[in-house]
C-alpha cells in the first residue's frame, strides 16, 4: 500500500508503520483471527507460504507449491493427532482446571494454554468490587509479552461464570487469557467453564470431523 500510493517516505505514515503494534491490535479485539499477531492477519497469513511461494512464481507453480504447503499442514495435524490421543500430556502445575485442559484440548492447544497458565504466575491481583471488577498487575517479566501494558482490568459475573478481560484474547485466539487464569486460581476453579470452551479446539471434535469426512469420502465412492 505504501509504495502503491508513494507514501513510504512520509514521516507520519512511516511512523505509524514503525507503532502499528500499539494500535493495530484494538481493531481486532473481537474478532477471530487465532493466534496472529499483532501487525496484521495478512503479514502472519502471508508468512506461512514464503518458503513455498515466490513474487515471480507462475499460476501453475503457485497451484503446485500451494498443494505442498497443505501436505505439510496435514502432516503437522496428523502428528498433533497422534500425540493427543497417544501421549499422556506433561502437567505445569497442579490446578484441576489444568488437568481439565489436558483433557479436551489438542496437544497444540494445550501448549498454548500453559504458556497462558505460566504466564498467570506473574500477575498478582487486586479486588476493586467483590466478585465483580479486579485489576491484574504484572509483577514480574517473561518471555514473549502479548501486551506491552502492566495493568489490566477484568470483570466478573461469579453467579454465570462470565470474565470479561479488556485484553480481549478470547474473543481473538478462542483460549484464556493469562489475566484470567489467575482469577481462576483465586477462586479455585476446577474446570474451565463451557461458555470457554471452543469446539474446534479439543481433540472431541477433530475427531467427529474426521469421521464425517470418512463417510463422505465412503458414500461418494459407493455413489460411483
Amino acid at each position: 500500500m505504501l509504495e502503491k500510493h508513494s507514501c513510504a517516505k512520509h514521516a507520519h505514515i512511516k511512523r505509524m508503520l514503525e507503532n502499528r503494534q500499539y494500535f493495530v491490535p484494538a481493531y481486532y479485539q473481537q474478532v477471530f483471527c487465532p493466534f496472529t499477531r499483532s501487525t496484521s492477519r495478512s503479514e502472519s497469513f502471508n508468512s506461512n507460504f514464503k518458503d513455498y511461494v515466490l513474487r515471480k512464481d507462475t499460476i501453475e507453480t503457485f497451484i503446485r507449491q500451494y498443494e505442498l504447503f497443505q501436505e505439510s499442514v496435514i502432516h503437522i495435524e496428523n502428528k498433533d493427532r497422534f500425540l493427543s490421543n497417544e501421549k499422556v500430556p506433561i502437567m505445569w502445575g497442579y490446578q484441576q482446571f489444568e488437568r481439565h485442559a489436558a483433557e479436551i484440548y489438542t496437544r497444540a492447544i494445550y501448549t498454548k494454554f500453559l504458556t497462558e497458565m505460566m504466564n498467570a504466575t506473574a500477575f498478582g491481583v487486586r479486588e476493586i468490587e467483590k466478585d465483580k471488577k479486579y485489576e491484574l498487575k504484572r509483577n514480574f517479566e517473561y518471555e514473549n509479552l502479548e501486551f506491552d501494558r502492566e495493568i489490566f482490568t477484568v470483570h466478573v459475573d461469579r453467579a454465570a461464570e462470565q470474565f470479561d478481560c479488556e485484553c480481549g484474547k478470547f474473543d481473538r485466539d478462542g483460549i484464556l487469557c493469562c489475566h484470567i487464569l489467575r482469577l481462576f486460581t483465586q477462586f479455585d476453579y476446577l474446570k474451565i467453564p463451557e461458555r470457554y470452551i471452543v469446539a474446534r479446539w479439543t481433540r472431541e471434535f477433530r475427531e467427529i470431523q474426521l469421521r464425517k469426512h470418512k463417510i463422505d469420502l465412503l458414500g461418494a465412492q459407493s455413489e460411483d
